[in-house]
């Protein structure tokens, strides 16, 4: 009876301690302490008592999703425009005839010369062309950061720039021929100018001008 009466008059809480282990209790008092200073110090606490708050501050920033899309879309319709510009080019260098009087003037001329020079020019056209949509492709998968980043960046502005200016000079002039505003001094086939109107120089415009969106996308991310 004794001994019962003794655990029964035992302070509350000594028992618990015993059982639980000195180790338990020193854990207790280390969250207590964490949980005190967290309260204190918010997000300014060290790691190791504030781990949410410093997995926040190492977090990458967020990407802005939209404009990364925007700009992988655009960057493949520019590709996909160089490379089927490419494959026409390589075509009329082999030896091909198709559309090629839609074309005219000396390109038209040289294609059927077939001359080395004329296969040298052609080659050339087909390797800058195929160029051109490499480099557009490097905007789907741009680093984030450092000088291949703003090379590849510069690089696919400067080719917007020179597309858009060629592409829509000569579709401006050429719609401009083709409604009477403008008479030029020479014979003009009128065939192949709608050609380039509609189609050829419109081409290079729209491929300067997706290029361009694909850029400004790629630099707002």
């Amino acid at each position: 009876m004794e001994h019962t009466r003794g655990l029964e008059t035992s302070p509350p809480g000594r028992d618990n301690l015993e059982v639980e282990g000195p180790a338990h209790a020193v854990r207790r008092r280390r969250h207590r302490a964490a949980r005190a200073i967290a309260k204190l110090g918010g997000d300014d606490t060290p790691a190791s008592v504030n781990p949410r708050a410093d997995a926040a501050r190492s977090r990458p920033p967020l990407v802005d999703r939209p404009a990364l899309r925007r700009a992988r879309r655009a960057a493949r319709l520019a590709a996909g425009l160089a490379f089927a510009s490419a494959a026409l080019s390589l075509y009329w260098t082999a030896g091909g005839t198709w559309l090629l009087d839609t074309v005219g003037g000396a390109i038209e001329d040289l294609a059927r010369e077939r001359s080395p020079a004329a296969l040298a020019l052609g080659a050339a056209a087909v390797l800058l062309k195929v160029a051109a949509g490499v480099l557009a492709l490097a905007l789907v998968h741009l680093p984030g950061g450092g000088r291949r980043r703003r090379l590849v960046l510069l690089a696919n502005g400067a080719a917007s720039a020179v597309l858009c200016l060629w592409g829509g000079a000569n579709v401006v002039v050429g719609a401009l021929v083709l409604a009477g505003a403008i008479t030029p001094a020479a014979d003009v086939d009128r065939h192949a100018l709608r050609w380039h109107v509609f189609v050829w120089d419109m081409w290079f415009l729209v491929w300067g001008l997706a290029l361009a969106v694909a850029v400004a996308a790629a630099r707002r991310r």
